[in-house]
């Protein structure tokens, strides 16, 4: 499961250097550590993982990431609690919303666009 998820990412972000699977530079995951892979031989190694409980202003302006990975669901907070922190933190650019199968990702994707990302966010769902 967690491959998978992490295979799918690679193929949705892309990229033109291959030497580091396709993944934009300063990418950030939140509570991602049920659906990524961080460690081991599929690692994605250019991928700083963080627990919702340390994400900060400062963690956020320090780090500045091009890209934020969040789960749809995870136990310390849901994706909506997530985007709507990094929306009241003043982040710019792309989120990437990690889900399981939904009988209709489509309005769960707008209605966390919604939140205030709008474009900028993506669902990917198995």
């Amino acid at each position: 499961m967690k491959f998978a998820f992490a295979v799918k990412y690679l193929r949705v972000m892309g990229s033109a250097s291959n030497d580091n699977w396709g993944i934009p530079p300063l990418t950030l995951a939140i509570a991602c550590e049920a659906v990524l892979v961080a460690q081991g031989p599929t690692a994605l190694r250019p991928i700083t993982h963080i627990r919702f409980t340390e994400l900060t202003y400062a963690t956020l302006k320090h780090l500045s990431p091009t890209t934020v990975v969040i789960p749809l669901f995870s136990q310390a907070a849901d994706a909506f609690e997530m985007v709507t922190t990094l929306e009241s933190f003043g982040y710019m650019h792309r989120i990437m919303v990690i889900a399981p199968a939904l009988p209709n990702p489509a309005m769960v994707e707008d209605e966390l666009r919604a939140l205030g990302p709008h474009e900028r966010l993506t669902l990917m769902s198995t």
